[in-house]
């Protein structure tokens, strides 16, 4: 893979741990009014009858998609450290190919 490539794959990566992270926080406190008897509001996060089982059922999808985005970030970084691997050993490379050239020069020179 090019280092091109994988600067865009690190992006990528980021770029949905931090969705992810959002819609974490959304699922995790984001919980509207809603009245059942008139049926008015929005029943996102209203999963159940009990606002108490509503709280740890939206604690779990919370944690789930934060979870989620902890697992992206760790790859995104494992991503970001290859990244450098790659540059390191392309440089390292086209040292030693300068250096074999300059090698080259002296004993045609000799």
């Amino acid at each position: 893979m090019s280092k091109e490539g994988l600067k865009a794959l690190i992006f990528l990566f980021y770029l949905v741990t931090i969705g992810f992270v959002v819609t974490g926080l959304v699922f995790g406190f984001y919980y509207p009014n809603y009245d059942s008897e008139l049926d008015l509001g929005s029943t996102f996060n209203h999963t159940v009858g009990g606002d108490a089982y509503n709280y740890i059922i939206m604690a779990g999808r919370g944690l789930l998609w934060i979870g989620m985005a902890i697992v992206t970030a760790i790859i995104g970084a494992a991503l970001n450290i290859c990244y450098f691997i790659v540059g390191k050993v392309e440089v390292d490379h086209s040292k030693k190919t300068q250096t074999n050239e300059d090698k080259a020069e002296i004993k045609s020179e000799i």
